[in-house]
């Protein structure tokens, strides 16, 4: 049987292992959104721009079929992309549903990894149905 540790000796510390992980995550709430849908592009279907103010906060593309989908990127610059994120142009429905539909939303993405998404800030009631 395992006793719990109380109190530990730094000989004893010294014989764990410790891993400690800091991601760096980007959160951008965001109040508004716009969108062009496109023809004959050489790589997306359609673009979203998300907006806090005046201030583009995100962009996400949503590629074509059969192409490669791009990583995730962040660009602060003013003026810039904001949190850029990438999507299979299959999920553009269910995305644009979203913005129609839930708030508060905020943009994230992980440095680390680059990976990126929306996320819908509020709570909502378990089995809260809105079909």
């Amino acid at each position: 049987m395992r006793r719990p540790i109380t109190k530990i000796s730094i000989k004893e510390f010294n014989n764990y292992s410790v891993k400690l992980t800091i991601m760096v995550t980007i959160q951008k709430d965001f109040e508004r959104y716009s969108f062009g849908y496109y023809s004959q592009d050489h790589q997306m279907d359609a673009r979203i721009y998300l907006w806090q103010g005046d201030i583009r906060v995100g962009t996400i593309d949503f590629i074509k079929k059969g192409k490669t989908v791009p990583k995730n990127s962040y660009d602060p610059s003013p003026g810039g992309w904001g949190i850029y994120m990438y999507f299979d142009g299959a999920r553009f429905s269910e995305l644009l549903h979203i913005l129609q539909t839930e708030k508060p939303l905020q943009a994230h993405i992980v440095l680390d990894n680059m990976q990126a998404g929306i996320t819908i800030t509020g709570h909502e009631s378990v089995g809260d149905s809105k079909a």
